[in-house]
């Protein structure tokens, strides 16, 4: 489709009209402007060039740098470069302060350059520092063998019987725990369904109370050469089964809740805990109640 012949002539008009304003001259007013600001940076800069030796000279800290080299005994063409008397008022003067003015292999210079090294031994001439020598400090091979770890020793009767006290007293407040779980179940079984938002999210915020109370519980923790350590890791992963077992629900609910009526979509929601049902019973629980059948025996 060809383009309408009054929008070819607008657009080569604007073009027209773009490469005669960018071709012609700058008004006088605008040249004089541009040229006083070019005239102006001009001038500031070499203003700036010729205040910088004095600048550097009045320094404090140039100062004080001048007089500890001065009274080490560095060569003068040395202290004229910091002191600033090797600027001239054009810029820098490059014949004077300079590595090949200096005469590295006079006896001022090499005295100095003692006098600065013997401060610190382990500093190199940067001011870091060296790392020890082989041999020295704990870098070296000494030939020493090194100390074999002690070995653990057997808790005593003592130790023992406060492990066995800690183990029974975690393992009969999971009776306490195994309620609340099975309450959690029962709550989530009744409620599901309820087309209450709010009874559905007070529910969950019981649920997600329990897992707290659950993660809050500390690991038993027992040497492996006591006698009570098999039992104390039983009692730990009792724990860790009802923990896994209302998080299933957790997910569910969060799940659940932004429904307003969740009965068309009870299989999606329900998912997390239908996937660990094994025989009719979450398999957290069924490990659950074998194990502690295990663990009361050997307590």
């Amino acid at each position: 489709m060809g383009t309408p012949k009054r929008f070819r002539k607008t657009s080569i008009k604007r073009r027209l009209r773009w490469n005669q304003a960018m071709r012609s001259p700058l008004p006088p007013t605008l040249m004089g402007l541009v040229t006083f600001s070019f005239v102006s940076v001009a001038l500031g800069a070499g203003v700036y060039l010729a205040a910088v030796p004095s600048l550097i000279q009045q320094s404090p800290g140039v100062q004080t740098v001048v007089t500890a080299v001065e009274e080490s005994g560095v060569p003068e063409a040395v202290t004229s470069v910091l002191s600033g008397e090797a600027f001239s008022s054009s810029g820098i003067d490059a014949s004077v302060g300079t590595f090949d003015s200096v005469d590295l292999s006079s006896p001022e210079f090499d005295s100095a350059e003692h006098s600065a090294g013997d401060s610190s031994s382990n500093s190199d001439s940067s001011g870091g520092i060296m790392p020890p020598s082989s041999g020295e400090g704990g870098g070296g091979n000494s030939g020493e063998e090194p100390e074999e770890p002690e070995e653990p020793t057997a808790p005593t009767e003592a130790e023992e019987a406060q492990y066995h006290a800690l183990i029974v007293q975690e393992y009969n407040n999971l009776s306490e725990y195994e309620q609340a779980v099975q309450g959690v179940i029962q709550e989530f079984n009744e409620q599901c369904l309820n087309l209450s938002s709010d009874t559905r999210y007070v529910c969950f915020q019981n649920c997600a109370g329990t897992a707290d109370d659950l993660m809050r519980v500390s690991d038993l923790r027992i040497p492996e050469e006591s006698r009570w350590y098999s039992a104390a890791e039983g009692v730990n992963q009792l724990y860790e089964d009802l923990t896994a077992t209302v998080y299933l629900y957790q997910r569910a609910w969060l799940l659940n809740l932004p429904l307003d009526d969740p009965r068309p979509y009870q299989k999606e929601w329900s998912r997390p805990i239908t996937e660990h049902i094994v025989n009719g019973e979450i398999d957290f629980l069924t490990s659950y109640t074998q194990l502690k059948l295990q663990v009361g025996a050997a307590l």
